[in-house]
């Protein structure tokens, strides 16, 4: 039977130097089947160095093995290349096994190995993941540790133990589920299936055939974790749950109406939370390394920051989930909040500083702003998996029937994009193609069966954005802050003597309006569209909302007592947007708030603030805001009626990536130093280590615009 890699590379990372023992007979498993001369060296009185060598008749070995699980290789395999190099100094070939991962990383020490004539083959734990299923052998042997190493730690976590009170832990074991749910979502089901059957897999975890759960029991454990509803309420979706599940899931016993867990669903069960601890391990990896860059090398600290950030990103993904469900429970967008973290690391961080004149609070900001912004695959991995089962709670929370309440949202439709959604789509061309957030947030909303509009007046704002980055390019001294497109391609480590050559991708000289809509088309799916007719829109609404814009962009600029042809030119681009909304929306007369189909997407608070700011009588035509963020978007694609047309759901995630946040020329020097310092680095690594390079900068002085809205009144100003 085919080994779980992830429960398999679980085990392998949580070994210890007291496995050691262990560790070395699954090495000589795995080379078994290589080396047929292979011999384990292994003695009391010690191996001079080598584990296990290859035998040859007639002559002094010189192909040796060393095995090992410590975390400080390298030392570790210079000090074997030291000690074989005065105990046989013909050895020719040396293979190191670990249960480390270390990939590229053992570049430098294969040169040192080969400068001193030895041949150095690294083999690590992803060698052994890759070839766990390529024999019997190796399989059982995998299995064995498997069994040893990995299934008392899911017991010790409380997740899978058997006969144990579920207390205080019924929410962490109901989340875990929904977790692994989301991590094997079927979208063809019903939410409100999976997810009961989720929680009654959760109610019966630990059972056997000599534990089992009677279906009283069951039911009062699913109700321990969605106490806001009555026993009643909950009965047929259980049982129903029960019942599908009794056919490959569960066992059932009819004379004591008793359950529990088939053993091959079990074993199913703890592959999954093996891989599932193996996602959260790379989570910490994560926090530690960004914590580490941050407090420069202090380590001291890092495991109470482990605790407080996973505090913090819980908490962060509740609350969003949280909106969500309850927005749609009640049939309304949630408002748009500039900072949801702050107000989070203010109440889970402690008192007092982490490091001299850096308090908790701001650490714990950073650290998890750039951790959602920047992480690594396996953690993105992981907080989507955690996100969809806070959001998936919180819809339990709030009603039953899941599945009910996401059909109000809308299920096809039309959404019209302003300059702060699209400017990002140009930017991330400096990226590589797995580092593009916002493309593929385009995408998916494309696939998921919406259309996708663009003005002229948009168009030519993006136009006017890429054209102040050149000269801003031309233009020393610079006052003001760095042009965001320009801004996120310095980031990026690109040249700055190839910005506009570069810029040849999206418009050249003679068409650019032309050249600009076709690559949104081709790029996301993004169409160039006529405003609406906007006969149906009351006149004095029609003047209220130019007004009101106006306002605004004047207040931006400082303009208010002259007049500005920018200001009213960008405040026409914006009332033209939120019109042609209103105009779709004429023929959609009687719907509910989130059953409208025609939707503007937008950055700027701005729109989310007109209709408390204009009149009474053009608030009652409006009747509903048009505005829709793209947080809802992101979730909108993994739980609305569409889900099914979207191939990759929940692939795009902006969490709380930093938009338009001000970088100085001298910072963005700094950051391509440090850029040029780390070399071929992973793209989201070396992202994230430019990031947390500005944000410690700006720690030390005081300033930090964190992500999202905060800051755009300002930011907005220097578009254009």
């Amino acid at each position: 039977m085919a080994v779980s890699s992830g429960r398999f590379e679980f085990a392998l990372e949580r070994l210890k130097p007291s496995d050691w023992e262990r560790f070395e007979q699954l090495c000589s498993v795995f080379l078994a089947n290589e080396f047929a001369g292979l011999r384990t060296m292994a003695s009391p009185g010690g191996d001079r160095g080598r584990d296990a060598e290859l035998y040859v008749f007639s002559d002094e070995p010189n192909v040796m093995f060393q095995y090992s699980v410590t975390e400080n290789w390298r030392p570790k395999i210079k000090a074997t290349l030291d000690r074989l190099e005065t105990e046989f100094p013909d050895v020719k070939h040396i293979t190191f096994l670990s249960s480390q991962r270390i990939g590229a990383s053992g570049d430098e020490v294969r040169q040192e190995a080969k400068n001193c004539k030895v041949s150095l083959d690294i083999r690590d734990r992803n060698w052994f993941v890759e070839r766990v299923n390529l024999s019997e052998s190796r399989q059982q042997a995998a299995h064995e540790l498997s069994r040893v190493i990995v299934d008392p730690i899911l017991e010790v976590k409380n997740v899978i133990a058997a006969s144990k009170d579920l207390n205080g832990g019924d929410l962490k074991i109901a989340l875990t589920f929904l977790e692994l749910q989301a991590h094997d979502d079927d979208a063809s089901k019903g939410l409100t299936k999976s997810c009961f059957e989720s929680l009654v897999r959760a109610a019966l975890a630990g059972s056997s055939a000599d534990k089992l759960v009677t279906r009283i029991g069951i039911h009062e454990r699913v109700q321990s974790f969605l106490p806001q509803h009555s026993a009643d309420q909950l009965k047929h979706f259980i049982d129903a749950a029960l019942s599908r599940l009794e056919k490959k899931a569960i066992k059932y016993h009819p004379k004591q109406d008793s359950f529990h867990i088939a053993h091959d669903e079990q074993e199913s069960i703890t592959n999954r939370l093996a891989e599932l601890e193996l996602l959260k391990s790379e989570f910490y990896e994560d926090i530690s390394d960004i914590s580490t860059v941050v407090l420069s090398g202090d380590t001291n600290p890092l495991s109470d920051v482990r605790t407080y950030c996973n505090k913090v990103i819980e908490k962060y993904f509740y609350k969003l989930g949280e909106e969500f469900a309850e927005a749609v429970a009640v049939d309304r967008i949630p408002p748009v909040q500039e900072d949801v973290l702050r107000p989070i690391c203010e109440e889970v961080a402690p008192n007092g500083f982490i490091a001299k004149n850096l308090s908790w609070i701001d650490f714990l900001h950073s650290v998890s702003s750039s951790l959602l912004a920047h992480a690594s695959p396996k953690t993105v991995k992981y907080l989507k998996l955690l996100s969809s089962a806070y959001t998936l709670f919180a819809f339990l929370q709030s009603t039953p029937d899941v599945q009910k309440v996401t059909k109000k949202l809308f299920d096809q439709g039309s959404l019209w994009f302003d300059t702060t959604v699209l400017l990002p789509l140009f930017a991330e061309r400096a990226f590589p193609d797995d580092v593009r957030p916002f493309t593929d947030l385009m995408v998916q909303l494309k696939r998921s069966g919406l259309q996708l509009f663009v003005t002229s007046g948009v168009i030519e704002e993006i136009e006017r954005h890429l054209n102040l980055c050149k000269t801003y390019l031309k233009t020393k001294p610079w006052k003001g802050r760095v042009p965001y497109v320009y801004q996120r391609y310095a980031l990026a480590g690109r040249s700055a003597g190839q910005f506009e050559s570069w810029l040849d991708q999206f418009m050249g000289s003679f068409l650019p309006h032309d050249d600009l809509a076709d690559f949104l088309k081709d790029a996301a799916g993004i169409l160039l569209a006529d405003v609406p007719d906007s006969d149906k829109v009351p006149p004095d609404a029609i003047k209220d909302i130019n007004n009101y814009w106006v306002e605004v962009q004047e207040m931006r600029r400082g303009t208010q007592d002259t007049f500005s042809i920018t200001a009213n030119r960008l405040a026409a681009h914006d009332a033209e947007n939120y019109i042609a909304v209103l105009s779709q929306r004429h023929r959609e007369s009687g719907k509910s708030m989130l059953g409208y189909t025609s939707w503007l997407v937008t950055l700027d608070s701005a729109a989310w603030r007109l209709i408390d700011k204009v009149d009474e009588t053009t608030r009652a035509f409006i009747k509903h805001g048009p505005v829709i963020s793209l947080d809802f978007l992101i979730k909108y694609l993994s739980f609305g009626p569409r889900r099914l047309q979207s191939s990759d759901l929940g692939h795009a995630q902006i969490f709380s990536v930093a938009i338009f946040e001000s970088v100085s020329p001298e910072l963005i020097e700094a950051a391509q130093e440090v850029r040029k310092s780390y070399g071929a680095m992973d793209e989201r690594q070396l992202q994230r280590r430019v990031r947390d390079r500005l944000n410690k900068q700006k720690l030390k002085s005081g300033v930090l615009q964190e992500a999202g809205l905060e800051g755009m009144e300002k930011a907005l100003q220097s578009l254009f």
